[in-house]
């Protein structure tokens, strides 16, 4: 089964990796993959706030039950016949490993806004194993500026 799901895995991340690069998405960049969501970062639009904290944006494409979970939570607001991804705007701080998200927009499958959230969160924890985790090693790496990514 565990083979099966890495097979599973690497199928659809090549396949979202092709997709986007024959739609002129090379800009984002492939962060994490399961049968639960892919998220990319736009290496192109990354603003260093200060030393160690970062505004980026990510695109994430959410699937299986975790799909259904956004659409639940954003209770009936959101079509589930056309919901097809988000595109967020974070700040990351690395020092503190937290972040917060600044804006959210929810996209159909032909790239439509469907919803759109301007409210700035609180600061929450990325813990360790987390996607968020994931992030903080991409972008707080030592000696690493984010803008070579």
């Amino acid at each position: 089964m565990n083979k099966l799901n890495h097979v599973v895995k690497s199928f659809l991340m090549l396949a979202i990796m092709v997709t986007g690069i024959a739609n002129g998405q090379d800009r984002w960049e492939l962060l994490y993959a399961d049968e639960q969501e892919l998220r990319y970062i736009d290496t192109q639009s990354i603003v260093i706030l200060g030393p160690g904290r970062y505004l980026i944006w990510q695109k994430i494409h959410p699937a299986g039950s975790n799909k259904q979970k956004f659409i639940e939570s954003l209770k009936g607001r959101l079509n589930s016949d056309k919901f097809a991804y988000i595109i967020a705007r974070h700040e990351i701080d690395c020092s503190m490993m937290k972040q917060r998200i600044h804006s959210d927009v929810y996209y159909a499958d032909d790239g439509k806004i469907i919803l759109s959230n301007r409210e700035l969160s609180k600061w929450y924890d990325l813990p360790p194993g987390s996607v968020g985790e994931v992030l903080l090693k991409k972008l707080c790496t030592k000696g690493t500026d984010a803008k070579e990514m």
